[in-house]
């Protein structure tokens, strides 16, 4: 069941953003190659013979790393808005960006992607997310000035360093993620040539 809840919102939310305009169509050519190896494994796990300790086959799909890199978005306890929340929590119907503490350079080009073609939003350590314990930094690998493009059915799209660019490695990170790899290219290309 935990196999094909996972494939449904896999799916479910690469067709609705496809539909929506937000993805290219390609985004959809990744759900086979992400998903195929988990049920595979899945339906070898539960054709073995013996006894299998119960918690092996949770553990086993709710660890699924994708071939592409992308694995499941670690659990941590933060607090936001007022309350203690799950990480996990965080990420539905949008792409999320969690930035450490002094990633506030990161939430410009977040909001200028946001209000023109992508639903994603940023979450700061400090003024967004309280993580007195240390353990969404822990968990995240995620440095004052780093940031992590979590998609919206929780898996980590991209880490991405403290760099001179974020707008750039940003944008990047988002189409690759949506299937634009190429538009993102392109758009380099003609910026470039403009300079």
């Amino acid at each position: 069941m935990n196999t094909a809840i996972q494939a449904a919102h896999n799916l479910g939310w690469k067709l609705a953003w496809v539909v929506r305009g937000l993805a290219d169509d390609a985004l959809l050519d990744s759900y086979e190659a992400e998903r195929r190896p988990a049920g595979t494994a899945s339906v070898l796990r539960s054709l073995r013979r013996g006894p299998e300790p119960s918690a092996a086959g949770v553990v086993e799909d709710l660890g699924v790393r994708y071939p592409s890199g992308e694995q499941r978005a670690p659990h941590a306890w933060v607090r936001h808005a007022g309350r203690s929340v799950s990480t996990i929590d965080l990420f539905d119907a949008r792409l999320t960006l969690l930035t450490g503490s002094h990633g506030a350079y990161w939430r410009r080009p977040a909001a200028e992607l946001a209000s023109a073609e992508a639903p994603i939003t940023a979450l700061s350590v400090g003024p967004d997310l309280e993580d007195r314990a240390g353990a969404l930094g822990c968990a995240y690998a995620l440095g004052p000035a780093d940031a992590v493009l979590v998609r919206p059915d929780g898996y980590v799209a991209q880490r991405l360093p403290a760099t001179a660019t974020p707008r750039a490695d940003l944008r990047a990170a988002v189409d690759g993620t949506l299937g634009r790899a190429g538009a993102a290219a392109l758009e380099l290309i003609c910026s470039e040539d403009a300079s």
